[in-house]
Formats: C-alpha cells, sequence, structure tokens
C-alpha cells in the first residue's frame, strides 16, 4: 500500500493525529492540544481531529488554520517539496512545532529529485 504524504512531508498512517482519531484514542489527542497549541492558538482533542490534510469531505480546525496545507492549496502542488520557495520560515515553524524530522527529510528527498 502506497504511504499518504500529507503537504507538510508526514506520513498520515503515521502522524499522531490521524493515529489518534482512527483509533478514537482521545487522551492521545488531549496530550497532542498540550504539545502543539501555542500563545497564539488554543486547540482541544476535537481541533486535533484528522482524517488527513487532504481529505476534502471532513476538515478540521488544525487543518483550517494551517498555514502550510493553505498555501499548497494555492499554488496547486502536491507538497512542499514542489514549492520554489522550499523551506519557507512557515514551513521550518510547523515541523518545529509538530516535531517531525521525518517529514523534513521526506520532503528534502522528494525535492531533491
Amino acid at each position: 500500500m502506497e504511504k499518504i504524504i500529507a503537504y507538510c512531508g508526514l506520513v498520515c498512517d503515521d502522524c499522531p493525529a490521524f493515529i489518534a482519531t482512527n483509533q478514537n484514542y482521545h487522551a492521545k489527542k488531549e496530550e497532542l492540544t498540550k504539545k502543539w497549541a501555542d500563545q497564539n492558538e488554543n486547540l482541544n482533542a476535537n481541533d486535533i481531529t484528522c482524517y488527513g490534510c487532504k481529505n476534502t469531505d471532513k476538515k478540521t480546525k488544525f487543518c483550517q488554520i494551517c498555514y502550510v496545507r493553505k498555501c499548497c492549496i494555492k499554488k496547486g502542488i502536491e507538497n512542499c517539496a514542489f514549492c520554489f520557495d522550499y523551506p519557507c520560515p512557515e514551513y521550518n515553524k510547523l515541523i518545529k512545532k509538530i516535531d517531525s524530522p521525518e517529514a523534513k527529510k521526506i520532503l528534502d528527498e522528494l525535492n531533491a529529485n
């Protein structure tokens, strides 16, 4: 099965929010709210609900406020690796927040090709 790569490079099947949503694991989503929220945004477990950022049927607050997602959709690109500005400051900020060097590595590899 081919892995789903999110706009930011996360592998959806490995993403803690995606896993917690699909396993209906509320405690994990609460844990993620504490890790991912900052002084500019308050998150609750429902905000962390994730069906994949490329899912057009179900949109969650986190996807709605994600600059990287909005940017990729606006530019009509598959993910940040296909952007001339990759990696931009907003991407770097997101990757630091979600603490996923693996996602950046995936996009770095795609960008190099």
